[in-house]
């Protein structure tokens, strides 16, 4: 996993809410362990991701992340994040799927709202 996509997937461990500025924000649900009664089967707890639209705006999360994993400084991390937002945004529009690594997938529905499907082998609830 490379880029943007994997700062994303390392924030989404340790908070409920990672916010990719002018895209929308990937939020974790906590689902309880589950025991299937029909296939007899146990499901481990889990967080999942999903995606809101509405949380567009930068709240400094990421970008400060990307600059401190990275070495860089707050404004090079935001010109990374901000350039990484633009292609991902120009891709869906061009009505290609853009995958998220770890992450998910997201793309255009047909109504002009962008339609997110998680990763279904993603949990990122460390404990599990």
């Amino acid at each position: 996993m490379t880029g943007i996509d994997r700062y994303i997937s390392e924030l989404l461990f340790d908070h409920d809410c990672v916010i990719l500025p002018g895209v929308g924000g990937f939020l974790t649900n906590y689902s309880g362990a589950r025991i299937h009664p029909v296939r007899h089967s146990f499901q481990p707890a889990s967080r999942t991701v999903v995606f809101n639209t509405n949380l567009r705006t930068n709240d400094g999360l990421l970008i400060d992340h990307v600059a401190r994993s990275g070495g860089t400084t707050y404004q090079e991390a935001s010109t990374l994040v901000h350039d990484y937002a633009g292609r991902l945004m120009n891709e869906i529009r061009a009505g290609k799927t853009f995958y998220l690594n770890n992450i998910g997938n997201l793309k255009m529905g047909a109504e002009g709202n962008i339609i997110f499907d998680p990763d279904p082998g993603s949990n990122y609830l460390a404990d599990a």
